[in-house]
């Protein structure tokens, strides 16, 4: 270091996992609110990931909160009725998803698969 002036640092250039790191980082925080706003705006897959998080650290707080998000999603398509009621059944309300499903039902009539639902959840609630 004999030949380098006081105050500058003999590797001046950036180094590639800086140059890495920092673009990594600058994208990250350009993407972030984006994937908040996604994420936001479907609401069925927000408390998907809340009651899989919940399950996951048997975290029974977090799992009352997810089961609250379920409980507040209005599905938009036979597809979205069907994925509820089946994370309402795995989450032990049962009598929810099947008063969701019947309560969904007319809307869809010609759903084969929802009217299965239906019946699985009649019989774990014991209401055949």
């Amino acid at each position: 270091m004999a030949g380098t002036p006081i105050g500058e640092h003999p590797r001046a250039e950036p180094r590639p996992t800086r140059i890495a790191l920092s673009l990594a980082l600058s994208i990250a925080l350009l993407l972030g609110p984006a994937a908040c706003r996604r994420e936001a705006s479907n609401p069925l897959e927000a408390a998907r990931q809340s009651l899989t998080d919940a399950f996951s650290r048997h975290d029974v707080t977090a799992l009352s909160d997810a089961l609250a998000e379920l409980r507040s999603v209005q599905p938009q398509s036979p597809d979205e009725l069907a994925e509820l009621a089946v994370l309402m059944m795995r989450a032990g309300e049962t009598a929810h998803a099947l008063w969701s499903l019947e309560a969904g039902i007319s809307d869809y009539p010609d759903r084969d698969d929802l009217r299965i639902l239906v019946a699985r959840a009649a019989l774990v609630v014991g209401d055949p």
